[in-house]
């Protein structure tokens, strides 16, 4: 039975390799917007069930039509963050970068929903995924509230990080007037007047 099945699969893969399988799904991957998706057409195998293809088929017609009509939606902020929740759920904290990008994940997610939501095309297959899609916008405005896209923590993020910062600045301000103060008094005695800040 085993070297039954083993002739099979060999069979099976001096058919792909025939037909030129593995440079098919390069050229298709090449078009990918995002690394999952060339992932995954990477990793793709043959499929013989009818309702796979069947569907698959379906969902490509639809896309089709959807890119005809509207051109391809934003995939702007659509990146792989498997690592990252991994991590995650194993009790690491996230990142700034992690959480912004996170919230920009979802953003993307926005911009499908709203993309489906102006066609007028009868794409039911593709408007099944889109409707699956999980967003949850008063996670994403906190997100964007607390971190900048340079993935810096705003003063905004809180009321405490906000007195603290102002509370440095004006110790920063301090200095420089005492500084300047300083060398207004002992100018005689001076070289020159450069002040340099070093290790805060």
């Amino acid at each position: 039975m085993i070297s039954k099945d083993l002739s099979v699969n060999h069979m099976k893969k001096e058919m792909y390799a025939s037909l030129e399988f593995p440079i098919i799904k390069e050229a298709v991957s090449e078009n990918c917007s995002f690394s999952l998706g060339k992932e995954l057409i990477l990793n793709e195998e043959v499929h013989f069930d009818y309702l796979w293809c069947e569907r698959e088929l379906k969902r490509g017609n639809e896309a089709l039509q959807l890119y005809v009509a509207y051109r391809s939606p934003s995939f702007a902020g659509v990146r792989d963050l498997s690592a990252s929740f991994n991590d995650i759920e194993k009790g690491r904290i996230a990142s700034e970068m992690e959480l912004y990008r996170i919230a920009a994940f979802s953003r993307a997610a926005i911009a499908m929903k709203k993309y489906m939501q102006e066609s007028t095309l009868d794409t039911p297959s593709i408007r099944d995924l889109s409707d699956s899609l999980s967003v949850h916008k008063n996670i994403i405005e906190k997100i964007e509230l607390a971190i900048a896209p340079s993935y810096e923590v705003k003063s905004s993020a809180s009321a405490e990080l906000k007195s603290i910062r102002r509370a440095i600045s004006q110790c920063e301000s301090d200095i420089v007037k005492a500084t300047a103060d300083f060398m207004a008094r002992h100018s005689d005695q001076l070289m020159d007047t450069i002040t340099v800040s070093r290790n805060g």
